[in-house]
């Protein structure tokens, strides 16, 4: 078993699926108020579910790094290259090492990328998608979540 593989929780913990009920509860309650939740209230629900992943995995948000390639692997050579369907992204870190990348992208929209083009994209750059069983913190449930590390 990989060290990503001890680090990524098969299912969420019960405070990170607390949180998800939370924010779909508040939905509601502002849709039955004939409005949507504010960019405040949104931040709030995103900081605390970010937190919980943070607690959940064991590793910190980089506030250094864009969320690509180039920084999963740590390079200091130019370049952004981002992963297939990205959106919402973040690098992980372990003291200052990148660990993962997380993406969280529309899970009830339309991909940009097949699942062919993922596989090819993983072949070609040597890393591996792993899809989270249960949503991102950005816009649950609607979101999906998927970390990327080098294969």
């Amino acid at each position: 078993m990989s060290f990503v593989g001890l680090l990524l929780p098969s299912s969420p913990s019960l405070k990170y699926e607390a949180l998800i009920k939370q924010i779909e509860k508040d939905m509601h309650y502002a849709e039955a108020e004939g409005r949507v939740l504010s960019e405040k209230e949104w931040k709030r629900h995103w900081r605390l579910m970010e937190g919980e992943w943070a607690n959940m995995v064991g590793l910190k948000k980089s506030t250094k790094r864009q969320p690509s390639l180039e920084s999963l692997r740590n390079s200091k050579a130019p370049g952004y290259t981002p992963v297939p369907n990205q959106d919402h992204a973040s690098i992980w870190i372990k003291g200052n090492t990148p660990v993962m990348l997380v993406s969280m992208p529309n899970s009830k929209a339309s991909a940009r990328h097949s699942e062919d083009q993922v596989e090819t994209f993983e072949k070609q750059h040597k890393v591996k998608r792993i899809r989270m069983s249960f949503p991102g913190w950005y816009n649950p449930p609607a979101s999906a979540l998927d970390v990327w590390v080098l294969d």
